[in-house]
Order: structure tokens, then sequence, then C-alpha cells
């Protein structure tokens, strides 16, 4: 664990995707339901891992190639009603977190998810696997509001919870989620167990990175 400097936090705000719950299975599962009704190439998880993070359409037109763009709406309706009906088949929380969420509860700290994926998909993963703890406030990707690294949604729930941005860590794997925290104000912390590397995390200016995530607890 490495820390570039010291938080006191009363509120954690967290990535769902390869952070909280490990999504990928049914992400790639969804994605290569779309291609194959398109009868284009399906993919592998590594090749899914890549374009996580930025949303399910921005996923699609990855999958998809410039060449098939005219697909790219469909792709996206194939994907959704795919992901609505078996999303939560694979996914799991990651080893760890509800020993962190137990631990963060007792110290009565407040829980906020902020993600890149569709509203729907995070309430889904949520109601699958997450409701023996209080979140705060669960936000993910709505119409005409801009997607990380823009703050704008991660300061809306700060400011809706009443907690200081100096006293939040917003925790993610991707580069994106350290950008969100930077440029919110909040103490970025990158977590290994996810979709990018420790050297990606660093390179993106994470103020601390965790390998497990209880080490979440031991900030300062």
């Amino acid at each position: 664990m490495a820390y570039n400097r010291g938080v006191r936090y009363e509120a954690a705000m967290f990535d769902l995707d390869g952070t909280l719950a490990d999504t990928l299975g049914d992400i790639t599962a969804a994605g290569n339901h779309a291609l194959s009704q398109l009868q284009l190439p399906t993919i592998g998880p590594r090749e899914f891992t890549a374009m996580i993070g930025r949303g399910a359409r921005w996923a699609m037109q990855q999958a998809i190639g410039v060449e098939h763009a005219p697909l790219l709406d469909r792709a996206l309706e194939l994907y959704r009603a795919y992901y609505a009906e078996h999303g939560t088949e694979c996914t799991r929380p990651y080893p760890g977190i509800e020993q962190l969420l137990d631990a963060l509860t007792q110290r009565r700290c407040k829980l906020a998810v902020l993600s890149n994926k569709p509203e729907a998909g995070v309430r889904q993963v949520m109601d699958a696997l997450f409701t023996r703890w209080r979140f705060d406030a669960v936000r993910g990707q709505r119409e005409n509001q801009p997607l990380k690294p823009d703050p704008t949604s991660a300061r809306w729930i700060a400011d809706r919870l009443g907690v200081p941005i100096d006293r939040w860590v917003y925790v993610g794997d991707m580069e994106i989620d350290v950008e969100t925290a930077r440029a919110a104000g909040m103490f970025a912390v990158g977590v290994t167990w996810g979709f990018a590397t420790e050297q990606r995390l660093r390179g993106a200016g994470a103020d601390a990175i965790i390998e497990d995530p209880m080490q979440l607890v031991d900030l300062p």
C-alpha cells in the first residue's frame, strides 16, 4: 500500500465494476450476445477489460469497430436487454469487500457508488449483491449528465450528503476513477484487484494504492 499524503475521511465513494464487484463475466456475455446476434466476431474477457469504464455505449462502439458504426444503436439495445436478464449470473463482490463494508458501516462512514455503468445496471447489481449495507447515494450513467472523469456527479453526491469534499475518499480500479477523484477534490484510492494495473493507477496520480480492501480501513 502506498500513500502520497494522509487523509481523514468520513465518507467513501466507490466505483462499481472492477472495484466493488467482479462484473467482467456478465459484461462479456452480454457484449458477445450482441455481437453474435449481429453476426460479428465475438471477443474474449481480456479485450472487454479494455472497454470497461466509459459507459456501455463506448464499450459497444469499441466492440463492433468503426467499420460497423451504423450497428451501434442496435448493438447497445441487444447488450442492455441481455444484461437486464442475465447481468448478475456470474457477478460477485470481490474477496474482502463485504468485510470492508461491514467495517465502514461500524465506523458510521457514509457510503456512495458512482459508476459510468448505466443506472439500471448499477441498480441491478446493487440490489442483487449489496442490500446488506446502507448506501447513502447510488448513481450510474444518466441521460444528459456527464460521465466520469467529469466531477459533477461526485460533487453532487458530496453536497447532497453534506460531507465536505476533503473528507471523502473515492475508490476505483481505473485511471478514470483517479481522474474523477482528483477533479472533484477527493482523496484518490486506486485498487489493484480490478481492471487496471498498479502502474497505470500510479501514472494517473492516485494518492494511495491498495492491494486488499481492508487496507482502506487503515488509511489515517
